[in-house]
């Protein structure tokens, strides 16, 4: 797993989700990335992983698993963040990595593993369904304006 000690590392994975090669990891990406990491502390079951090869860091991905009001409160899990390093793609560390979080998912009797990708990542799209997953749904998503957290209009009671 991946703590608030390995930042650097999981900033310098994500930032080459898309990109070419390694990226540099500017302060700012290193400080929201050990804010997020403390945060994910704070939830019993949302943690983030790395795997190392030769003690270098080639891959990671992040796994949250829950349990809702639907499906009779069965757990699930959600997957995200897969990254490889760009300079392994090609070398079956991304199967690694999906297999263990799927294991791992299983191993907590989730009913489900969930996952979303971008539409242009269609490698990333072939190994899912290599490895069983199947389009289900649609995905939706709203992006916010990036501002300072405002504050909450509506307290749980008023819901």
């Amino acid at each position: 797993m991946a703590g608030v000690d390995d930042a650097l590392v999981m900033a310098a994975l994500q930032a080459e989700m898309d990109a070419d090669g390694p990226c540099e990891v500017s302060d700012i990406d290193l400080t929201r990335m050990t804010t997020v990491l403390q945060d994910m502390q704070t939830y019993h079951d949302f943690k983030a992983y790395l795997l190392l090869e030769h003690g270098l860091p080639v891959a990671s991905f992040s796994l949250m698993l829950f349990s809702s009001p639907s499906h009779r409160g069965t757990r699930q899990g959600l997957l995200d963040a897969v990254v490889v390093a760009h300079a392994q793609r090609g070398r079956g560390c991304g199967e690694v990595i999906v297999r263990h979080a799927m294991d791992l998912a299983r191993a907590a009797g989730c009913y489900k593993l969930m996952l979303s990708s971008h539409l242009k990542r269609e490698p990333a799209h072939r190994l899912y369904e290599k490895l069983g997953f199947e389009q289900h749904g649609i995905s939706y998503a709203v992006t916010f304006e990036a501002r300072a957290p405002a504050q909450t209009l509506l307290r749980n009671k008023d819901l």
